[in-house]
């Protein structure tokens, strides 16, 4: 799907020479794999109010 990866270099990402965030994304190659939503738990207290995992 993502044809080109990044490099990393003394244990950081380097930062691609592309223009833009020089990210490049294979449609085609994703419409292969299938999509199914899932959605998270969500905690929340007694009084309602949502809580941190």
């Amino acid at each position: 799907i993502f044809p080109v990866q990044p490099t990393f270099e003394g244990g950081y990402m380097r930062r691609s020479e592309a223009p833009g965030l020089g990210i490049e994304f294979n449609e085609e190659a994703a419409q292969s794999y299938s999509y199914e939503p899932y959605l998270l738990p969500q905690f929340r207290r007694r009084d309602g109010s949502y809580n941190n995992w």
